[in-house]
């Protein structure tokens, strides 16, 4: 600013910042962000967890305000949207990915579902029946399969989608690699969480990759793209997938 300028306006400013409290008054993202810093002190949070929170909670909602998009209308897909953005940041600047990318990712999201619920009352939002699962257990039910392996298949799916959707990915983009991907992760989820493989890896291999399988078969009319299966071959599949036991 050139120095007349600032000469001029200073005295203004001043007048201002003392009529009411603050000048220039805070943009609607600092706004939000201070009463969600007053919504953590009264609920007794420690100093290094505000400090933490109101940090994240500030980029989420300049992401969500760049976006045009209100926190009130805000969804789990713009908390995706917002996490793919800090984890290519970091990759930016660290020229390589978090040692523990889920551990980092839970660094971030514990804030952001916070100030979603404060903003919103509930959070995560009431979920919706995704069309494809919807339509998929209306085909599995034709095929008579036993109520627990439905179960089994349809929560498989819809983790399945879930995991797409936080990736950024629409089924519909699917290629064969991505559901050995997803496998992959699933054991690597595993061994974390239980300390070794699993004690039986092909049965286990089936009851993450079948269901999935299914599923994009379901969607595609043909999966894997080129192969289509016998009709023999495809009854005797739908007679066996009836025993399947629920997951190790």
């Amino acid at each position: 600013m050139n120095d007349w300028r600032w000469h001029l306006l200073s005295p203004i400013h001043k007048l201002l910042a003392l009529a009411q409290g603050t000048w220039p008054p805070p943009s609607a993202v600092e706004t939000r962000v201070r009463w969600f810093a007053g919504e953590l002190k009264a609920a007794a949070h420690s100093r290094s967890t505000i400090s933490t929170y109101v940090r994240i909670s500030r980029d989420f909602l300049n992401h969500l305000h760049r976006a045009g998009v209100d926190p009130n209308d805000a969804e789990p897909a713009h908390v995706s949207s917002f996490i793919h953005q800090e984890l290519r940041r970091y990759r930016e600047r660290h020229h390589r990915l978090p040692r523990r990318v889920v551990d980092w990712r839970c660094g971030l999201t514990p804030p952001i579902h916070l100030l979603l619920k404060k903003v919103r009352g509930i959070w995560p939002p009431l979920e919706l029946p995704h069309p494809q699962i919807k339509r998929l257990e209306e085909q599995l039910r034709k095929d008579d399969l036993a109520p627990r392996t439905l179960a089994h298949y349809l929560g498989r799916a819809r983790h399945f989608l879930s995991d797409l959707e936080t990736r950024g990915f629409a089924v519909e983009q699917m290629h064969p690699s991505d559901v050995g991907l997803y496998r992959r992760r699933q054991l690597a989820a595993y061994c974390k969480k239980h300390g070794r493989q699993p004690l039986n890896p092909r049965q286990w291999n089936g009851l993450i990759t079948i269901p999935v399988n299914r599923l994009l078969r379901f969607v595609f009319g043909v999966w894997p793209p080129s192969s289509e299966p016998d009709p023999i071959i495809e009854e005797f599949r739908r007679h066996l997938v009836t025993k399947v036991s629920a997951p190790l």
